[in-house]
């Protein structure tokens, strides 16, 4: 799934690739929110990607949701960015303080 966003992204589509850390932080600023994206995620990988695979729609939830919450003005490619630096790099895994990002 990571490599096919990078493909997208390498040919300038607008991709929200969500690898573990934008995924745990999505989960905590949106908490039902990827869930409430099951059923459209389940439905892409089974009629466009012709797979059930849980791993995919999962991915397929919380790359919805990233570009569902991402600021209008904004590219999804940076915002994705934005979210896995904070993620990766200052919000760490067991570390995350109680900042609100999330602006609305």
């Amino acid at each position: 799934f990571v490599l096919a966003c990078e493909f997208l992204r390498n040919l300038h589509w607008e991709t929200f690739k969500p690898d573990r850390h934008i995924q745990r932080l999505l989960g905590r600023w949106f908490p039902a929110g990827a869930a409430s994206l099951e059923e459209r995620a389940s439905q892409l990988a089974r009629e466009v990607l012709g797979s059930r695979r849980r791993a995919l729609i999962e991915w397929l939830q919380f790359s919805l949701l990233g570009m569902q919450v991402s600021p209008a003005d904004r590219q999804i490619n940076e915002v994705d960015n934005l979210v896995w630096v904070l993620g990766a790099k200052v919000e760490k895994k067991g570390r995350e303080s109680q900042t609100n990002y999330v602006a609305g």
